[in-house]
């Protein structure tokens, strides 16, 4: 029931996935079709809701639209199930990359990469939870997390695009001691450095994080995308720089150049902070 106070639910300018915004107002139109059968009464519901989202910075037009949207489906799905059953097959196509929402831009960038060509779909999951805003961040070690990671030479502008699994300080004492043993087949960082007789030194001085990400499925393909995004303006150490993804990714470097995107201008900042402060 609606209390005569202002709703705040979830505000069109707060860091949440646009299709989570969208999903709300749907879910609360879609409950009042289902449950209200009186037309003076649906017209009430629908008014509220409209009013709730312009509480909650959104303009007059954002819930009628949604609500078009809504009763066009509705007409669609009463005319034939043909159209169901070549929807269910064109979905049974496509795969879906769950990506976790951590700068606004993130969406635009994802719907201009046309990735339904490519039969590609995102999912979003939110950044932050109650618990994580609520816990003692400084107790936070950013080398004891892991996912994406970039190791740079002392002696050059070679760098290294790495995934781990662990955490980053343990993979990159793993690089180091491949180094200092001269390992150079289990390490690419250490066969560049003994075969250019270059050098690193230590963690805080050779280490980036470029991305924090527990998740094994999209660790991989995050390698595979800062690979991608580096070696147009990078020497990289990788031995492998093209995937099966590039295709795809094309997209992504037409909107984002490397050199913003590693200086931050692509609010590669915000991401690093926002990633360690989520786990």
């Amino acid at each position: 029931m609606y209390i005569e106070k202002k709703q705040i639910i979830i505000h069109k300018d707060s860091s949440h996935p646009w299709t989570h915004k969208i999903n709300t107002y749907n879910n609360m139109i879609n409950r009042a079709y289902k449950y209200i059968n009186n037309e003076e009464k649906l017209h009430q519901e629908l008014n509220i809701i409209e009013k709730i989202a312009i509480e909650n910075g959104y303009d007059s037009k954002f819930i009628r639209k949604l609500d078009k949207k809504y009763n066009e489906k509705m007409i669609m799905n009463n005319r034939t199930t043909l159209s169901k059953i070549n929807a269910y097959k064109k979905e049974d196509n496509v795969k879906y990359l769950t990506y976790k929402y951590t700068y606004r831009n993130l969406h635009n960038i994802i719907k201009n990469t046309k990735m339904d060509k490519h039969k590609y779909k995102y999912a979003y999951k939110p950044n932050k939870s109650i618990y994580n805003i609520i816990k003692n961040k400084d107790e936070c070690d950013i080398y004891n997390l892991s996912g994406i990671y970039k190791i740079k030479c002392n002696d050059c502008d070679h760098i290294y695009i790495g995934r781990t699994y662990r955490n980053f300080r343990q993979r990159f004492m793993e690089h180091f001691k491949a180094f200092t043993n001269k390992k150079t087949k289990i390490s690419n960082v250490a066969d560049h450095l003994i075969n250019m007789n270059h050098s690193i030194t230590d963690i805080n001085n050779n280490m980036e994080i470029v991305e924090i990400n527990n998740n094994k499925n999209d660790v991989i393909q995050l390698e595979k995308l800062y690979i991608y995004l580096h070696k147009k303006n990078y020497k990289l150490m990788n031995q492998q720089t093209i995937f099966e993804n590039d295709d795809l990714f094309r997209y992504l470097s037409n909107i984002v150049s490397t050199k913003n995107d590693v200086s931050g201008k692509f609010n590669m900042e915000d991401r690093r902070y926002n990633s360690v402060h989520s786990y």
